[in-house]
């Protein structure tokens, strides 16, 4: 069962006196959209947004390591908000504090972010470094940083290889491969070169919201 229909009560009826505009009215009994009225229960539909989204402010909350499953958690929240504001158009915020993770997957959100009708602005707080820099970097809406949090970026790291040395040739060699796509998903978001890129992460870099902003890599300091 999706998220929605969890969050909403399945009894629905058609009415006269609705408009055919998609509207919705927060903090009421109901959702109306084309016509129909969707009743759902309060208290469970508070509890979910609670959790991790707000339908309210079209904000989607990412606090976790970037994994596999990232891609999906963020296109059912999506979902939700679209389907329970009616409101398929308004660009939608992912508040994000993280530490990093896969490399794929950070590839996958960019790619699923990027598909999205609608704009998707990106805030940082607290550690947002590797993967999850990434994925803020190439946020296709305001990309914003607290005045606190820390930018981080570097070289892709090897997982763990056995085998024989072709199997450690393959490794990387994908390895170059990871690094030459995230350094142009870089220099295209940002105001600096690919070769200045290329120069510049070799190793582990920590950037103030400031230094970030001056390179082009956010739009915003909040």
């Amino acid at each position: 069962m999706s998220i929605v229909n969890e969050a909403l009560n399945v009894s629905v009826k058609s009415i006269d006196t609705c408009n055919s505009e998609e509207s919705a009215v927060f903090g009421s009994d109901i959702v109306s959209r084309d016509g129909v009225i969707i009743k759902y229960e309060k208290s469970l539909l508070i509890e979910q947004l609670n959790q991790d989204f707000s339908v309210y402010r079209r904000v989607i909350y990412l606090e976790s390591e970037v994994d596999i499953g990232i891609p999906s958690f963020l296109q059912q929240r999506v979902d939700a908000i679209c389907q329970i504001s009616g409101d398929f158009n308004t660009p939608i915020t992912i508040e994000i504090t993280s530490y990093g993770g896969d490399a794929y997957a950070a590839l996958a959100i960019v790619d699923l972010i990027e598909s999205l009708p609608m704009k998707i602005n990106m805030h940082g707080r607290g550690p947002v470094m590797s993967a999850a820099a990434i994925i803020l970097v190439n946020a296709t809406g305001i990309r914003s940083i607290g005045k606190r949090t820390k930018l981080m970026l570097h070289p892709v790291s090897a997982s763990s290889v056995t085998g024989n040395t072709d199997a450690f040739l393959i490794e990387a060699k994908q390895i170059q491969t990871l690094d030459s796509t995230f350094l142009k998903m870089i220099a295209d978001h940002s105001k600096k070169s690919l070769e200045f890129w290329k120069n510049k992460i070799t190793k582990n870099v920590y950037m103030e919201p400031e230094e970030a902003l001056g390179y082009g890599l956010i739009d915003e300091i909040r």
